[in-house]
């Protein structure tokens, strides 16, 4: 073991010296490129105001209703998903599932799950294929179930089924 700024880092067999600032700048510099390439082809999550959910929710009335009616909603939700600026169209917009922090009439706190599915469109209303991802110009999302889950339990991303 070697302990380098603070961590302790087990050294494979082959090397028999010590971690130094180098050697971790240069696998800082690995993880980030990772992480960055990563991040330049994929969706990433992001927060939006409950409120941006009303519509989404008025897809099952009674479902909305019954939340509304028994738990307290945070103002601000998240999104699993948002679209990065390579989709020219809806960069910035965000899809399913969202997490919606509510506290219950007790007191205690819960995840309101909302799972989604959702299409990708062209202008047309075509649906795009995924070789052309970045053409889509609008989101077709549908609340298919909503969860609620225990946050003393459940600290993972959201099981959608």
């Amino acid at each position: 073991m070697t302990t380098t700024g603070g961590l302790r880092c087990a050294n494979p067999p082959y090397l028999n010296r010590a971690l130094d600032h180098s050697d971790m700048r240069i696998f800082s510099s690995i993880v980030g490129l990772a992480l960055g390439a990563v991040g330049t082809s994929t969706i990433a999550g992001g927060t939006l105001e409950t409120r941006d959910l009303d519509a989404l929710l008025a897809q099952q009335p009674n479902v909305r209703a019954a939340l509304i009616s028994s738990l307290k909603l945070s103002e601000s939700a998240f999104a699993e998903i948002r679209f990065g600026s390579h989709f020219v169209h809806i960069g910035g917009a965000t899809a399913g599932p969202y997490t919606i922090r509510a506290t219950a009439p007790d007191g205690h706190e819960v995840d309101v799950v909302l799972c989604t599915t959702f299409r990708l469109l062209d202008a047309t209303g075509g649906v795009v294929s995924e070789k052309q991802l970045e053409r889509a110009s609008s989101i077709d999302e549908h609340l298919d179930v909503v969860l609620i889950q225990d946050i003393q339990t459940e600290r993972d991303r959201p099981k959608c089924p």
